[in-house]
């Protein structure tokens, strides 16, 4: 186990399944790659970075990540399934993957208080995923959800290019309280692509796209064959 708090910038070749990893006020550390079991990065200017693969995970063992006090996760890509928690919260405090953020399994990954996700794509195969309050960020290029996003509380989802619910797998995305949002720029968003997806807005939450199909903007519901898709709208605001 490795354990650092309150060094400066450390590098290394890869950190494998067993390692503990604390990088505490200030703390910054420089892998190749990141596998570990335990990670906490808190506090500004504290910082990992990764570049190649951020997989925190390992044969039989569950990792849980850590990310606040405006700490930050620099990485290539990323791939997380767990079922302990994983938090982003806090202003300041990121997970910033250049290209591709798998969720798998049974993974709980939470971005709250202000903390923020930017990927180049992210793919949600995981019922636990969250973003909830006020200036908490989850941005990515493309975003596929095939289990569950809750959006509340003032947290907002972002994406630029084609948005799927329910691509391999059923799905649901629920956005509710006002402020809360997902906006896609340049490109919509397929509700049931392959599979069945539900989209449920409540209580003054937005989703927001721009034109026509899924592909230029817009919303599409069930659009391959044999697809299922259901949009539901409620409360005054929504």
């Amino acid at each position: 186990h490795r354990d650092l708090h309150s060094f400066p910038t450390r590098r290394s070749s890869d950190l494998c399944a067993t390692t503990t990893l604390n990088l505490l006020d200030g703390g910054v550390a420089s892998v190749g790659g990141y596998s570990g079991t335990l990670l906490t990065v808190d506090g500004t200017s504290s910082q990992l970075q990764v570049a190649g693969a951020f997989a925190p995970s390992g044969p039989g063992l569950l990792p849980e990540v850590t990310v606040t006090g405006g700490g930050q996760v620099q990485c290539a890509s990323a791939q997380i399934g767990t079922t302990l928690p994983s938090v982003i919260s806090g202003i300041g405090s990121l997970l910033n993957v250049s290209g591709p953020l798998n969720l798998n399994g049974y993974a709980l990954v939470t971005v709250q208080n202000g903390g923020q996700i930017n990927a180049g794509s992210v793919t949600n195969d995981s019922p636990g995923l969250a973003v909830r309050g006020t200036n908490s960020l989850l941005q990515g290029q493309e975003i596929y959800v095939n289990a569950a996003l809750e959006i509340s509380g003032g947290g907002r989802v972002q994406s630029f290019d084609v948005g799927v619910v329910g691509d391999t797998s059923p799905a649901q995305v629920t956005i509710h309280d006002p402020g809360s949002a997902w906006i896609i720029q340049d490109a919509g968003l397929a509700v049931g692509l392959r599979g069945q997806g539900s989209l449920v807005i409540t209580n003054g939450g937005l989703f927001q796209a721009q034109g026509g199909s899924a592909a230029s903007g817009g919303l599409v519901v069930g659009l391959d064959s044999g697809a299922n898709g259901t949009v539901t709208i409620s409360d005054n605001g929504s």
